[in-house]
């Protein structure tokens, strides 16, 4: 008994302890961590300092950066402030060797951790150029050089940062070179941007750090082939013109010395090309495509306009003494794009039309005369086309009735039928009635 109750003992205590392992390795996992060195190097007196940006990675963003004070949190160099998204800024105002102040940063789920920095201000203190790196392109030659703004020469140059496959920073003279490797961008990406953190050491020993983001990206290439789609000059139009590679957000302009097609404009953001083109005709033209760290691309572009036809078929006149329902008058559009919207004006009264199929159709009930009445069809592109039919109205014949008024006689409680004769003249259709008198 007491060596089985030792052994539960045992194993509960290594259950204990392994949920403890698995809670902190979470909690670890889960936590914001602050990447910047402790070192921000030097920084020169009375003269406002190029910000610098404390980094972390873990937790949850958004982040909320924070000055730790009293009791041995230190203090920042006077004229000095971190603001809330974590930049240092300001004009330092008293010379100091370097001194300690911490820092905490908190995520969006309240977790937080703190480090301790350094800033040092004296003369010596360098300063590097914030003048961007742009970027760079898979398989071509790359080289930037980091300008310094003060320190006293030599300069060493150093990053803990990682850099893209390819690329490599001279430590004397601060030039990142070399032909990014395709490995530098993911498979199924266009681009990478490459945070550096670059370190910057004189003579004296003073240092300064500045961070800089460098984007590798692959080569941009038109998606869109020359020879756009041929369009109809007339109705709107639009065509899309799109790239790959690069990075996104893309800019098209029209290269100068190029013109559109009348009528037609280009949407700079999109690419598109749209408008209601005015003439026909071949057009080439040549745009360019820049991407936001300033590669371009260039092709010329050719388009063909032809003709928009869209016309309107039917009777051009009509007889109203013939015109009956079983004889509609039909309308239909030919050629433009379905589907089609029929409308009249001034039509005869008594005569109404379908304005989806172009039918014709009623009993007429006016008077004798011609009725000009107008046939308009629209179609899907908003294209319009008229047809004018002449519908011409003659008088017929009187109405009237022969019959024999001594009709046969009847019996009572016998069912009785007498044939009229049918009446003619007038207008058809003919209604009877019987007046008792």
């Amino acid at each position: 008994m007491f060596h089985q109750s030792s052994s539960l003992r045992r194993y509960g205590f290594l259950l204990v302890g392994l949920l403890i392992f698995i809670q902190a390795a979470i909690g670890q996992s889960t936590a914001p961590q602050i990447s910047t060195p402790a070192d921000l190097g030097s920084v020169t007196p009375n003269s406002a300092i190029e910000p610098i940006v404390l980094q972390a990675a873990g937790g949850t963003q958004p982040y909320t950066w924070s000055l730790i004070t009293g009791g041995t949190a230190g203090v920042i160099p006077p004229g000095l402030a971190l603001g809330a998204d974590g930049r240092i800024t300001g004009t330092p105002t008293v010379a100091q060797t370097a001194r300690a102040f911490t820092v905490r940063v908190t995520d969006a789920a309240n977790a937080s951790v703190q480090k301790a920095f350094t800033i040092a201000v004296g003369t010596d203190s360098p300063r590097i150029s914030s003048a961007a790196m742009g970027g760079s392109r898979v398989g071509e030659a790359y080289s930037h050089t980091f300008q310094v703004l003060q320190g006293k020469p030599p300069y060493t140059w150093s990053t803990n940062s990682t850099l893209p496959v390819g690329l490599t920073l001279n430590p004397t003279t601060g030039v990142i070179s070399g032909t990014p490797d395709s490995s530098s961008v993911n498979a199924t990406a266009s681009f990478r941007d490459y945070p550096i953190a670059l370190r910057l050491t004189t003579s004296g020993n003073a240092t300064n750090t500045a961070n800089f983001t460098l984007t590798v990206a692959k080569p941009m290439e038109w998606v869109t082939p020359p020879n756009l789609p041929v369009q109809f000059a007339g109705p709107n139009c639009t065509v899309g013109i799109s790239v790959s590679g690069g990075k996104a957000p893309y800019n098209f302009a029209l290269q100068s010395g190029s013109a559109l097609p009348p009528g037609l404009s280009l949407g700079n953001s999109t690419g598109i090309l749209s408008g209601r083109p005015s003439a026909v005709g071949n057009y080439t033209f040549t745009i360019n495509a820049t991407d936001s760290v300033g590669s371009r691309i260039s092709r010329a572009f050719s388009i063909q306009f032809i003709p928009y036809t869209l016309a309107i078929s039917g009777p051009a006149s009509a007889s109203g003494t013939q015109y009956s329902s079983a004889t509609p008058l039909q309308f239909s559009a030919i050629g433009g794009a379905e589907p089609y919207r029929y409308s009249a004006t001034n039509l005869p009264a008594g005569l109404t039309l379908n304005a989806t199929t172009g039918l014709i159709r009623g009993n007429f009930n006016g008077t004798a005369g011609t009725t000009n009445f107008a046939i308009t069809v629209t179609d899907n592109k908003a294209m319009t086309a008229n047809a004018t039919c002449a519908y011409t109205i003659t008088p017929g014949p009187a109405l009237k009735w022969t019959i024999d008024p001594a009709l046969p006689s009847g019996k009572v409680l016998q069912a009785y039928s007498a044939n009229l004769s049918a009446a003619s003249g007038g207008w058809g259709p003919y209604t009877y009635s019987v007046n008792a008198s």
